[in-house]
């Protein structure tokens, strides 16, 4: 059978193209994925995701969530079209399967699931750091969605090691700019106004 290779466009404005982000690598390192017979250590796993941005509730129905039932998982991951739950015997993954978040109910099994961090940053013993798999207890208490939004926000200026957009094309990526001259003083605004703060 011919496989098609799917083409993603971007388009974005000069303030998205330069809006700070975390460097690619920092995602990249964050970024796994967990497979059907894969051993975990799950109190380091769960803090993991806690320290990459997803909130734990009691049942997972929106993206950037997770939840611990026992041997069970669930994670939403915050790009994927469905949550997966996690079975686990022991530490090992004994089986994986996405679920309808509305229901609760399985949909099918799959062998391994792909997680991205589902905040840029995150509260690591009181300071902004990338995505770091430790989290104190006490930090982990007292993560909230009003602190994160806070932090993030903070974290966009006050953090020394950031990146944007662009450090996430290659070579081999089309760029295609309307009204350069334009984009150009925009652009030169926008340094202006970031350097003045």
């Amino acid at each position: 059978a011919k496989t098609t290779k799917r083409t993603t466009i971007v388009v974005t404005t000069v303030a998205g193209l330069l809006q700070k982000t975390a460097l690619r690598k920092a995602f990249l390192e964050a970024r796994h994925t967990l497979r059907v017979g894969q051993m975990v250590e799950v109190n380091p796993l769960l803090k993991r995701w806690v320290a990459m941005g997803y909130s734990f509730a009691n049942v997972v129905e929106l993206p950037g969530t997770a939840s611990r039932r026992g041997g069970i998982l669930d994670i939403y991951p915050c790009h994927a079209a469905f949550p997966t739950r996690i079975e686990l015997w022991g530490d090992t993954i004994e089986s994986m399967r996405v679920f309808d978040p509305e229901t609760q109910r399985s949909i099918h099994e799959v062998e391994s699931v792909d997680i991205i961090p589902a905040r840029e940053y995150s509260v690591i013993e009181g300071s902004l750091s990338p995505w770091t798999p430790t989290v104190s207890d006490e930090t982990d208490k007292h993560l909230g969605g009003i602190l994160r939004e806070s932090l993030d926000a903070a974290s966009r200026i006050e953090h020394a090691e950031l990146g944007c957009l662009l450090d996430y094309l290659s070579t081999e990526n089309l760029l295609v700019f309307d009204e350069p001259e334009r984009l150009k003083t925009v652009g030169e605004e926008l340094y202006q106004s970031e350097a003045a703060l």
